[in-house]
């Protein structure tokens, strides 16, 4: 066995390294807490026997010699010979990190240039102090693996038929025995679903090896090393002169063990072993598990193990690409139907044809949410490295601080968990150093001494939101004012047109701080720059909301995938492009009187805050539709990336849908704000936009408030953006505030025990979200579906539910001058209770509706519900 080559098993074995690495040192932590929970202490030590047993396996000395002496440590602190203390904790961190190198100069063939002297001298030192110390209570720490005389089990095991000696195996045996060594047979049962096989049958190999002298083995050499040939059935004759409970103990802290048993070997069972006999053999009593890592499930008390496969990435990336071209495919056959529709209306062939969508539309749908869930992980893998950091910096600083982790279980895509660790960290040191004040200052301002540090994840439709919230002093606007127009980033004059929200947004340029004086934990004013950095890269979006003296919170907000992406499908002159959904922030019209120009500078004012605008025909040299009439409305796409907020001015909008991205190829290059393609259904080409690339060209730059802002501000504060829309021959408005999406109409499943005016449920993005049919709430005369129908979907109160229209005209602002007050009487059959007023402006009249109290309780219990 020992001139097996185990190279093949590297991976598995920095796998399971990484996997213990994480295990202790979360659990040292919870240790510091508890204060020397024996349950905590057993999982340390198995975690560190584990490392030490694999890491001999494996021939990698160096990091057994290390783990070796932080078992001695663990096993003087389950005989109460030693003590949790903040020194010892401190100790066994240390060494935690230092695995982490030595799996490092493994991966990098540098293992022979680090030294593990220093920390095994001072794990010597703590060892020897607990060597000194009376053990009173040693046998009071047995208690978690003593095998009870009671507890033992006898089973019958053929073993003529596994185990059979020769004459000279026969001598050695009786020789030990002889000579006052107690031999026993230990067989070993691997889980059915073990994976390496092999690398656990030496892993056990190696470490009965340390406990005695191995007198052989069973089955042959040959038949362990073919993992197609070796069942996972183990036999080891040991000479040993530790008791069984320990060999127990020895094999069970080793993972994927499934059961484990002894039969000691005499002169008299050696003849029965010769004939063929069954024998009497102890079985060990059950593994003992950490229950919050088991992925076992109880039912009917049967214990069911979730099987899993280890797959390589770059196959699941092919069938990834593969899902993608049958979306695209599957688009295509949408548009195909929709047009044979047209032309063959009411036939039998096309009918079944939409069946046949329709179910392959689902199937796809299924199909392609199942593969992003094979690329997915949860976000605790991430979370998990913080509360180490938080303990580490708390203590350098002088801090007390609660930290609360929320939504661990939140999944994203494994190529972007790496990608937002560091944002995280710099968020959260700055939230530690800057943020949380000392003990002492927050008492003084009645606060609790201890501070909180809030890290929350949450899945919101395609995106997932990282939530970074303190309770401490908050970011102040003035400072940041301050050093801004120190560093030269912006002029005074410019610095106080600017509003505070605007102003604490400027601490994303680099070298911008707040701090008074520079630490070793942050203060540079390099943290947030890097943050906006990564998360421009990620096509995400940052939010900053903060009160001087309460606190501040911070919320990433980025997308799932970057695989397959929702995309508003805009037109500029003859072409279509799509704008990834996740840079989206609104759409909103703009009349041409109401852009103006500030220093060369197109801009609008949306919702009180001054963007460019960027008339993207133009940038990309197309044919524009664009009208110089001032009654014309403009088309402004609000995008964003990190802090920075564009308005694109595009022709016309074609709906959202999703899209798969595809290169360019080489030979087309990088074009200039072109991050893509992507095929339509028609099997025209559409081209994706590169938010990223046009905002770092234009950026929200910075300006002064004149007087045309001024006025553009005040015209703002006396309109609502409303989204209209038909119904019938009348046009109806609902406040934009409240409207979450448009979308085309799906399959509505029925559900039985709704409401009449409820048409069923509809999935929008793993969320089920009733749809009501709005004519038929409003009494008006039922209109039928067409190609431009489309459902809203609105939100009230965290509530989501979906209305049904004809179609859906346009997002546009409405000048409350122009807003009558509900009539008193009923309006073309529509209680007036239901109306909030009628915006008659010239040539127009839009009824503006009250939805929440158009839509009953029932049907807003139902959105409730599902």
């Amino acid at each position: 066995m020992a001139d097996f080559d185990m190279s093949a098993y590297l991976g598995v074995f920095l796998e399971e390294v990484e996997e213990q690495i994480q295990l202790l040192s979360e659990q040292l932590l919870v240790l510091e807490q508890d204060g020397g929970n024996m349950d905590t202490i057993q999982i340390i030590f198995r975690a560190a026997h584990t490392l030490k047993g694999s890491s001999a396996t494996m021939g990698f000395d160096t990091m057994k010699l290390l783990t070796h002496r932080m078992e001695n440590i663990f096993d003087s602190l389950r005989n109460h010979q030693l003590t949790v203390s903040p020194s010892l904790i401190n100790l066994m961190l240390e060494c935690i990190d230092y695995l982490g190198v030595l799996k490092e100069a493994i991966m990098n063939g540098t293992l022979d240039q680090t030294n593990v002297e220093p920390l095994v001298q001072r794990l010597d030192e703590f060892k020897n102090q607990a060597d000194a110390q009376p053990n009173n209570q040693a046998q009071q720490s047995e208690s978690i693996t003593e095998w009870k005389e009671e507890q033992k089990l006898s089973i019958e095991v053929e073993a003529a038929s596994f185990v059979q000696f020769d004459e000279y195996q026969r001598q050695i045996i009786l020789t030990a025995i002889d000579s006052g060594f107690q031999v026993l047979i230990v067989y070993v049962q691997l889980m059915d679903n073990a994976l390496m096989k092999t690398a656990r049958a030496f892993l056990i190999h190696n470490s009965l090896k340390e406990a005695g002298e191995i007198l052989a083995s069973y089955p042959p050499i040959e038949t362990i090393e073919d993992e197609s040939q070796f069942s996972g059935n183990l036999a080891f004759v040991i000479a040993t002169q530790q008791t069984k409970q320990s060999l127990i103990h020895l094999i069970n802290s080793i993972s994927e063990i499934k059961t484990v048993h002894l039969s000691e070997v005499t002169e008299k069972s050696l003849v029965e072993y010769e004939q063929g006999k069954k024998i009497q053999v102890v079985e060990a009593p059950p593994r003992e598990e950490n229950k919050e890592n088991t992925s076992s499930q109880h039912v009917d008390g049967k214990v069911k193990v979730n099987q899993t496969v280890r797959v390589d990435v770059e196959r699941l990336e092919h069938l990834m690409n593969l899902v993608g071209e049958l979306v695209i495919d599957q688009t295509r056959l949408v548009d195909l139907k929709n047009r044979l529709d047209d032309q063959f209306k009411g036939h039998e062939n096309v009918s079944v044809l939409g069946e046949v969508v329709n179910h392959f539309g689902r199937v796809i749908s299924e199909l392609q949410e199942g593969m992003m869930k094979t690329r997915m992980l949860p976000i605790e893998q991430l979370f998990n490295r913080f509360p180490r950091m938080v303990r580490d910096i708390s203590q350098k600083s002088g801090k007390e601080v609660e930290f609360i982790m929320e939504g661990k279980e939140t999944e994203l895509d494994r190529n972007l968990i790496e990608e937002v660790g560091d944002p995280i960290i710099h968020l959260i040191r700055n939230s530690l150093d800057h943020g949380i004040e000392s003990p002492e200052e927050r008492r003084e301002l009645g606060k609790p001494e201890k501070g909180q540090l809030l890290l929350k994840a949450t899945h919101e439709e395609n995106h997932i939101v990282i939530t970074i919230a303190d309770d401490g002093r908050g970011i102040d606007a003035q400072k940041v004012k301050k050093s801004a127009i120190k560093k030269g980033f912006i002029t005074e004059e410019e610095a106080n047109g600017l509003t505070e929200k605007e102003l604490v947004f400027l601490i994303f340029k680099s070298g911008i701080s707040t701090a008074n004086q520079v630490t070793e934990i942050s203060g540079r004013g390099v943290g947030m720059d890097i943050v906006r950095s990564h998360i421009e890269k990620l096509n995400g979006l940052i939010d900053i909301d903060t009160v001087v003296g309460q606190g501040t919170v911070i919320t990433l907000k980025v997308p799932l995938t970057l695989a397959i992406i929702r995309s508003l499908m805009v037109r500029l002159g003859e072409k279509t492009f799509a704008i990834p959904l996740v840079n989206v922030t609104e759409i909103v019209r703009l009349s041409i009187s109401e852009v103006k120009t500030i220093k060369q500078q197109e801009v609008g004012v949306i919702r009180g805050r001054v963007l460019p605008l960027i008339r993207m025909g133009r940038k990309l040299n197309l044919s524009s539709i664009e009208e110089t009439n001032e009654n014309k409305r403009l088309f402004v796409v609000v995008v964003g990336i990190a802090d920075k907020r564009v308005g694109l001015v595009v022709d016309q909008l074609s709906g959202n849908q999703e899209v798969v991205i595809k290169s360019l190829g080489k030979y087309i290059g990088t074009p200039p704000f072109i991050s893509g393609a992507t095929i339509m259904g028609d099997g025209d080409v559409a081209l994706i936009l590169d938010v990223s690339a046009i905002i770092r060209e234009e950026g929200t730059k910075v300006l002064s408030q004149t007087a045309a802002e001024t006025q553009v501000s005040n015209e703002d504060q006396t309109s609502i953006q409303v989204v209209a829309f038909q119904l019938g021959s009348e046009e109806y408005g609902l406040d934009i505030q409240i409207v979450k999406d448009i979308i085309t109409v799906p399959n509505i499943s029925p559900v039985m025990t709704a409401p009449s005016s409820v048409l069923g449920l509809i999935n929008l993005r793993g969320k089920l979200i009733p749809v009501v049919d709005l004519c038929k709430k409003l009494n008006l005369h039922e209109s039928r579906r067409t190609k431009k129908s489309r459902i809203m979907v609105i939100e009230v109160q965290n509530k989501q539910v979906g209305i049904l229209v004809d179609q859906v005209t346009e997002v546009v602002k409405l000048d409350h001058k122009y807003l009558e007050a509900a009539p008193d009487h009923d309006v073309h059959s529509i209680e007036s209770r239901f109306i909030r007023g009628i915006f008659n402006v010239p040539d127009r009249l839009v009824i503006y509706l009250d939805i929440y109290l158009v839509l009953d309780q029932q049907e807003w219990s139902m959105a409730m519900t599902v």
